[in-house]
């Protein structure tokens, strides 16, 4: 590691990269230098596109916002590196090959950098994708509980749409160009495969730390099992090296379910897990993680059986409250006229509310 005295470069306004923890790493803005010591502003982890588009990664930088408080960071020198001297490049990089953006992706992914790992993965799928008549191609399907991502061959191609075949029903449809996630190349799939099981990798990795706001984890989770998925159905469909693809399939479950796990989808997680341990049984890493899985479901059972045992317990009082005791009528009085009892309706809407609460709270 390079000693303070060698950091001539180090001046305010430098984008350097510094450590979040002992495995993980990303962007600073130098805001000034004190001696030995430098003060940053932590960039927003929100990867940043190299083009207009993501294929995988959710476009999060100024859509759904950001904290006004940035955080600051005091820093020894020493801790402080210089960016890599391709990712300081201004010419566009529009002829690079493939395989090497995807090996800048590895390069900054192995230094524990995934918000500058994903830019480079996304750019080598965009630059593989091939759109074509008959070319083979993803597409999502998508609604509250499941994603699911089905291939179809482009049969033709007009102005700005595709009729298309899907490859496991044979049924037939009209789609956008915009609907289409990825067109795959038979000179690059591997290249594909393996690079959207990077970006599932970098997705978790972010989720785990870039909670501001709140939404972003569960959206990078919902990242990591579109590309998890994407690879499965690719993988549906070739003949493969047998050890390579089953390697490949154990991964994705794997990943898959830590990334469902991470949405609270326990049912979705737990079928990943047994799908991997059955084609994988001497997985160490796969039972360490069914165990811990195991125990947040448990933990989550146990928190919406509190929550319910509290809101009928609730709806209970209301209840009891909004009881009003009759009133004696002397003898030969005219029969009481109805009244309309707003209190009583508005428990009978509360309960209402906290039954579906309760529902939506336990389902899974």
């Amino acid at each position: 590691m390079a000693t303070a005295d060698d950091k001539k470069w180090l001046e305010v306004g430098a984008v350097v990269r510094i450590p979040r923890d002992s495995k993980r790493s990303g962007r600073a803005l130098i805001v000034s230098v004190d001696g030995d010591e430098v003060d940053l502003l932590w960039e927003d982890a929100a990867p940043q596109a190299r083009r207009t588009v993501f294929v995988v990664c959710p476009r999060l930088n100024g859509q759904n916002g950001s904290s006004d408080e940035e955080e600051e960071i005091t820093l020894p020198k020493e801790n402080v590196e210089k960016l890599l001297s391709f990712e300081k490049s201004t010419d566009g990089d529009t002829t690079l090959s493939p395989d090497l953006l995807k090996s800048r992706g590895d390069t900054l992914l192995k230094m524990g950098d995934a918000s500058s790992a994903v830019p480079w993965y996304e750019e080598a799928l965009l630059e593989t994708s091939q759109i074509q008549v008959g070319s083979t191609v993803l597409l999502m399907e998508q609604d509250e509980n499941e994603i699911k991502i089905l291939a179809a061959e482009i049969d033709c191609l007009e102005d700005n749409t595709a009729d298309i075949t899907f490859v496991k029903s044979g049924s037939e449809a009209v789609v956008t160009l915009n609907a289409i996630q990825l067109g795959l190349s038979v000179k690059y799939l591997s290249l594909q495969i393996r690079t959207l099981l990077n970006i599932s990798r970098c997705m978790l990795q972010l989720a785990e730390f870039d909670d501001n706001p709140s939404s972003r984890p569960s959206l990078y989770r919902q990242g990591a099992i579109i590309a998890c998925s994407m690879v499965l159905e690719i993988l549906s469909m070739e003949e493969s090296d047998e050890d390579d693809s089953l390697r490949l399939i154990t991964t994705c479950y794997l990943l898959r379910s830590k990334a469902y796990a991470g949405r609270a989808k326990w049912r979705a997680a737990l079928a990943d897990i047994d799908n991997h341990l059955e084609r994988k049984p001497q997985s160490k890493e796969g039972h360490q993680w069914k165990t811990e899985l195991l125990s947040l479901i448990s933990k989550s059972d146990r928190a919406n059986k509190k929550l319910v045992k509290s809101m009928c317990g609730w709806i209970q009082t209301a209840t009891a409250n909004s009881d009003e005791k009759p009133v004696s009528q002397p003898q030969n009085a005219e029969p009481p006229k109805t009244v309309y009892n707003r209190k009583s309706d508005k428990t009978f809407a509360m309960t209402s509310i906290l039954v579906l609460l309760v529902a939506v709270v336990i389902h899974n």
